[in-house]
């Protein structure tokens, strides 16, 4: 299961929400073989990012975290999808977009516990 979370600094409309999510199923089917009902998405708009010293341009903190991934399988061409993804809906330049990869090893939902230990 693939948790995403991306921080912009930035205002995001209704159809701008719909395609990411769009565009974000259909990367994580791509890259992590999971549909998008396996896809967890915040989205957290108007964050105060400095960049460069400067909050002045678009910018984006991604933070994706995947279950069981241990060997980053999907990781490389997943962030060229995502910077892709941002750049087209926000038109953000790819230098400013940044992605922090995380493996989680066990998590909890619905009073249940995963684990690949």
């Amino acid at each position: 299961m693939p948790f995403f979370n991306a921080k912009v600094n930035f205002s995001i409309d209704e159809v701008q929400e719909k395609n990411l999510k769009i565009e974000l199923g259909k990367a994580v089917q791509n890259n992590f073989g999971y549909s998008e009902e396996y896809l967890l998405a915040i989205f957290e708009e108007n964050q105060k990012i400095y960049l460069r010293g400067e909050k002045t341009e678009k910018i984006a903190f991604i933070e994706v975290k995947v279950f069981g991934n241990k060997f980053h399988a999907g990781y490389k061409n997943f962030s060229h999808d995502l910077t892709i993804i941002f750049q087209e809906i926000f038109k953000i330049p790819p230098k400013n977009i940044y992605i922090k990869f995380e493996d989680i090893i066990a998590f909890g939902n619905d009073g249940n516990y995963f684990d690949k230990v």
